[in-house]
């Protein structure tokens, strides 16, 4: 049952992290269990809540689309589901502790 779970999880938050709509109700919907049970799952099979998922994985997508990609900043923000890029840039530097530019530093 993990594995199914788990992968079916990545497997949907791959194909829609870019969606600025994307979010834990979209999730939820798709695996087609609430939003508790899906809260219930994440934190026992990874530690973290769906939420947390979505974002790490998404700050994951920025960082090799800043180290590899020759786009804007500000594109990346968008290429990875986020419609504003103070916010991304805020989250992103919580995340990390730098700003997203200074990757390519």
């Amino acid at each position: 049952m993990r594995e199914s779970i788990t992968t079916e999880i990545f497997s949907i938050i791959h194909m829609r992290y870019a969606d600025t709509d994307f979010n834990v109700a979209s999730l939820s919907d798709a695996l087609h269990v609430d939003k508790s049970t899906l809260f219930r799952k994440c934190k026992r099979y990874f530690k973290q809540s769906p939420h947390e998922i979505i974002e790490s994985y998404r700050m994951k997508k920025a960082i090799e689309l800043l180290q590899v990609e020759d786009i804007r900043v500000k594109e990346v923000a968008y290429d990875i589901g986020f419609d504003s890029y103070e916010y991304f840039s805020k989250k992103f530097k919580n995340y990390y502790g730098i700003c997203p530019s200074a990757v390519r530093a």
